[in-house]
């Protein structure tokens, strides 16, 4: 199967944490991303919970944020479940 480059942006922390999870893990955070865009096409739908929550900033006003549930979980079960 003939392979596609896909680009995206997202902030130095996020980055740096979603590649230690990913060394942790034993994988390249390429890896770690084939196994979400392969399950997304798989099932057709995100993997794992997603949920707007609000949070106030200093002004106390109410700015929602996405929050999600860990990808690697996904490969945590597959190994220990052999498959």
């Amino acid at each position: 199967m003939a392979t596609v480059s896909m680009n995206f942006k997202t902030d130095a922390e996020s980055k740096k944490q979603f590649d230690e999870v990913a060394q942790e893990l034993g994988l390249s955070s390429s890896a770690l991303l084939n196994i979400f865009v392969k399950r997304v096409a798989k099932e057709k739908a995100i993997p794992f919970r997603v949920a707007v929550v609000s949070e106030k900033d200093d002004d106390q006003v109410e700015i929602p944020r996405v929050v999600m549930e860990e990808i690697a979980a996904y490969y945590v079960n597959k190994k220990t479940d052999g498959k």
